[in-house]
């Protein structure tokens, strides 16, 4: 008689699932194996490809990024000016309108451009030149301009000496803020020149080296300049350097400019509340502040 555990074992061979056909051979069973090595192969290499394609593309956009945001960069292609009338191509051009004794003409700084592209910054010749007639073209031109290890432009073209022709200011980018050069212009025959200083105060702007002044304005000081008139109508330019204190204390340079020669008339020193002191503003002796440095303007000029 069967026994319980036969019966088990019984309908457990009955339920089990039969296969349809006979079972495979072993080339099958190989041939199977090789299909399935394949596609896992096939698949593997796709993953390798798509990713090494990724990397190629991430390294490309952050060169590209590199190249668009890096100030100076070579590979950033600079539009070449080539109407100023000299006898080279230029780049990185600022202009501005100034007053001759012809009427109005205009002046420019600008960088020799070298095989089609713009020197990185800090490199090349550097220049400033000034049209007198208004036609467009450059009729003087000096350089290199000192300074210029990172951005030269035209500042301003104030009529300091009030002559009734433009000196021309040109700012050099710093850390802080801006530095100052003031040059000379005549128009007959056309010349541009520094205007250097003559002094005999043992501070402030040294004798014999070019007219220079700060444009600055950071939490603990200011530095400015301005235009005043002398009580014998003699106009001066006058250099503040203001001190953030309480009171503010501050130095004043007062110069007088005929031709290329600034001479130091006076160097004093005064207090005062800190919102009556100079501050950069919107202009340089009435004459407007072009390009970065206008965004240290104060909201209106403050003479002391």
């Amino acid at each position: 008689m069967p026994t319980l555990d036969d019966d088990l074992r019984r309908r457990l061979r009955t339920a089990a699932p039969r296969a349809s056909g006979p079972p495979p051979s072993v080339d099958a069973i190989s041939a199977r194996a090789h299909r399935r090595a394949l596609r896992r192969r096939a698949s593997a290499i796709l993953v390798v490809a798509v990713i090494v394609v990724a990397a190629i593309a991430a390294v490309g956009l952050a060169s590209r990024q590199q190249t668009a945001l890096t100030p100076g960069n070579d590979e950033t292609p600079v539009p070449l000016v080539e109407n100023l009338g000299l006898p080279f191509p230029v780049c990185r051009v600022s202009t501005m309108p100034s007053s001759t004794a012809a009427g109005l003409g205009s002046a420019a700084v600008f960088t020799e451009s070298s095989d089609g592209r713009c020197p990185s910054r800090g490199d090349g010749f550097t220049g400033v030149g000034v049209d007198v007639d208004g036609n467009g073209v450059l009729d003087a031109t000096f350089g290199p301009l000192p300074d210029c290890w990172y951005r030269c432009e035209a500042f301003a073209a104030p009529d300091v000496n009030d002559d009734g022709v433009s000196e021309i200011a040109v700012s050099t980018e710093g850390a802080e803020g801006y530095g100052v050069f003031l040059y000379s212009v005549t128009t007959d025959p056309p010349a541009i020149e520094p205007i250097v200083v003559t002094s005999s105060f043992d501070r402030g702007p040294s004798d014999g080296d070019p007219l220079q002044f700060a444009w600055v304005d950071v939490a603990t000081h200011a530095s400015s300049a301005d235009c005043v008139t002398t009580a014998d109508e003699e106009p001066l330019l006058d250099l503040y350097t203001t001190e953030k204190l309480t009171p503010a204390q501050v130095q004043t340079v007062s110069i007088q400019i005929a031709g290329a020669t600034a001479t130091v008339t006076a160097i004093a020193t005064d207090t005062m509340p800190l919102d009556r002191a100079p501050m950069p503003s919107e202009q340089l002796c009435g004459a407007p502040i072009y390009g970065p440095a206008l965004g240290l303007a104060s909201a209106a000029p403050v003479s002391p």
